[in-house]
C-alpha cells in the first residue's frame, strides 16, 4: 500500500482509539464461555488473585497492564511504524479507562462480577503512527493479536476515534481549510457508512446539521484571539510529487464507473441523517439546536434545517485563521462544546493547536480489516483535500452538495471511487451486503498488499 502524504510530500501520520470489553479471571475456568464465542481459540485475561486482592479487589490497573504485556512480544517481532520523536506519552500501546464503558459487563453479555472474573471496559490508545506500510503493518498486528487471543466484546456506547497528523507539526491554514471543507461537505455521504446509533448521537454529532456555521456563525462571529502569522509556504498544489496517483495500476474513470454499476448497491432515497426532530434524541434536541439563536436564526422546533451548504463552505474556505476554521466547525457554543464527527478542536487556541484531526464516528470494532480500512479512508481523505487541484475538487464539492438534495444522484460508493478509495469502497460494499467478513477482510487486505510480513530490523551482530 502507498503512503500518505501532506500537501508538501511528507508522511502523514495516525493514531487510533478502540474501546471495547475485555473478560478477566482469577482462575482458570471460572468465567463461562459466551456462546457467540463458541468458536474462539482466546478467553479471559489471566490476572494474579494476589494482586487483585492488593489492589482492593479493582481489576482495572491490573487488565490493562497485562494487557500491555501481553502485546509487547508482537512488537519485538515486526518493523515498528511509530513516528521518531513522537511525545512521550504517544511513544507505545497503551490501555486505559474510558468514561463511556462500565467496569462491569456490556449490554450484551449481562454477566457481573463475582470476584473471580468479570468484563472491563478498555480503551487502546495506539502509538503515533506512520501513514506508510510499517505503521498500517503494526497497527494489523496489534489487532489481530487481541483479537485472536482474548474474547473481546463491542458495545453500541464504545466507539472508534482516528486522529490525522501532520508529523511533528499541524496542518497550514491552506491544507485545514480544504481539509474542512471537503469533510464538511461529506459528512452526509460519510454518515451512511456509519450504523444508526453512531450517526445520532451526542458524542459524534453532525458537522453538518449541528456545527456553528451550519446554524449562521460567520468569521466575526469568532472569538477574538491574537492572529496567526502570516504564511509563507509556497503554494502546496504547485508541488509536483503527487504524481502516485497518475499510476496506471489504479482504476481509471471509466473502470470506476463500470464498478459502479455492478458491483455496488443501488443508491439511497434519502439521507443517512434525519431531517426532521423526532428523527433525534430529546437530549440532541434540548442542547445543540438552542445555540441556533446565538448567530441570528430563529429557533424553530419543527426544523433542524441547517443553512445553505453553499454558504457554509464559502465560510470555511474564507476562514482567516486555523482557530476561526475549528470555531465554525464546532458543535455546540463556547463552554458547552460537544467532539463533532469531524472534530478540530486540537486546533483552537484554547487548546495549542495540539494538531490532529478526529475522525469519531466510527463504530467500536476489533475486526482488523475495518479497523485498516476506516483509518485508509480519513488518511486519503485529508491528503486528497491537500492535494487535489481546484477543479476537481470543486467538482466533488458540486457533486455532494446536489446529493445532499437528491441522495439518489451520488451516494458514499461514487465519492470513494471519485477520491481513489477503490478497496475500501469494495470492502464496505461487501459488509454492507452481508458478505462474510473474514473472507471480505482478507480479500481487502490483500489488494492493499497488508498481509506479508515485514523482517524486524536486524540485531547486533
Amino acid at each position: 500500500m502507498p503512503p500518505y502524504f501532506n500537501a508538501f510530500g511528507e508522511v502523514l501520520t495516525f493514531g487510533v482509539e478502540l474501546e471495547f470489553y475485555v473478560p478477566w479471571e482469577t482462575h482458570a475456568g471460572t468465567m463461562n464461555k459466551p456462546e457467540r464465542f463458541a468458536n474462539h481459540p482466546g478467553g479471559p485475561l489471566y490476572i494474579s488473585p494476589e494482586e487483585l486482592y492488593d489492589f482492593g479487589g479493582e481489576p482495572d490497573n491490573l487488565v490493562f497492564d497485562g494487557l500491555t504485556e501481553a502485546i509487547r512480544p508482537i512488537l519485538e517481532t515486526i518493523k515498528r511504524g511509530v513516528m521518531a520523536d513522537a511525545p512521550d506519552e504517544y511513544a507505545e500501546w497503551s490501555f486505559k479507562e474510558d468514561g463511556t464503558l462500565s467496569s462491569q459487563s456490556s449490554d450484551q453479555i449481562r454477566e457481573t462480577r463475582a470476584g473471580y472474573h468479570g468484563w472491563q471496559g478498555v480503551e487502546l490508545v495506539s502509538p503515533v503512527l506512520l501513514a506508510d506500510r510499517d505503521g498500517f503493518y503494526e497497527l494489523l498486528q496489534v489487532i489481530e493479536f487481541l483479537r485472536n487471543n482474548f474474547w473481546i466484546d463491542t458495545s453500541d456506547r464504545a466507539g472508534f476515534h482516528i486522529h490525522v497528523g501532520n508529523g511533528n507539526g499541524t496542518f497550514e491554514r491552506f491544507s485545514l481549510r480544504r481539509i474542512g471543507y471537503l469533510l464538511y461537505q461529506a459528512d452526509p455521504i460519510l454518515a451512511q457508512s456509519h450504523p444508526p446509533h453512531r450517526r445520532n448521537n451526542i458524542w459524534a454529532p453532525s458537522n453538518r446539521f449541528f456545527s456553528r456555521v451550519s446554524f449562521g456563525m460567520k468569521a466575526h462571529h469568532a472569538i477574538a484571539h491574537p492572529p496567526e502569522p502570516i504564511e509563507v509556504n509556497q503554494d502546496p498544489v504547485a508541488q509536483p510529487w503527487w504524481s502516485r496517483w497518475s499510476d496506471p495500476s489504479r482504476r481509471s474513470s471509466e473502470q470506476r464507473a463500470e464498478l459502479r454499476e455492478r458491483i455496488y448497491p443501488l443508491r439511497p432515497t434519502r439521507l443517512a441523517y434525519p431531517t426532521e426532530p423526532s428523527g433525534y434524541p430529546y437530549y440532541i434536541l434540548g442542547t445543540m439546536l438552542r445555540d441556533r439563536d446565538d448567530y441570528g436564526i430563529v429557533h424553530d422546533e419543527n426544523s433542524i434545517t441547517p443553512i445553505s451548504m453553499s454558504d457554509a463552505s464559502y465560510e470555511l474556505l474564507a476562514a482567516p485563521t486555523r482557530d476561526i476554521l475549528a470555531q465554525l466547525l464546532a458543535v455546540g457554543a463556547p463552554g458547552r462544546t460537544y467532539r463533532a464527527a469531524y472534530n478540530f478542536e486540537a486546533y483552537m487556541d484554547e487548546h495549542g493547536h495540539i494538531g490532529t484531526i478526529e475522525f469519531r464516528q466510527p463504530e467500536s470494532t476489533i475486526d482488523a480489516a475495518a479497523v485498516v480500512c476506516y483509518v485508509s479512508l480519513a488518511l486519503r481523505l485529508c491528503e486528497y483535500a491537500a492535494i487535489a487541484d481546484e477543479n476537481t475538487l470543486s467538482k466533488i464539492s458540486v457533486d455532494l452538495r446536489v446529493a445532499e438534495e437528491a441522495p439518489a444522484f451520488y451516494d458514499l460508493y461514487d465519492f470513494l471511487l471519485d477520491v481513489d478509495l477503490g478497496p475500501e469502497a469494495d470492502f464496505l460494499s461487501s459488509i454492507s451486503q452481508g458478505d462474510d467478513k473474514d473472507a471480505t477482510g482478507r480479500r481487502y487486505l490483500e489488494e492493499i498488499d497488508l498481509v506479508r510480513p515485514r523482517p524486524a530490523p536486524a540485531g547486533p551482530s
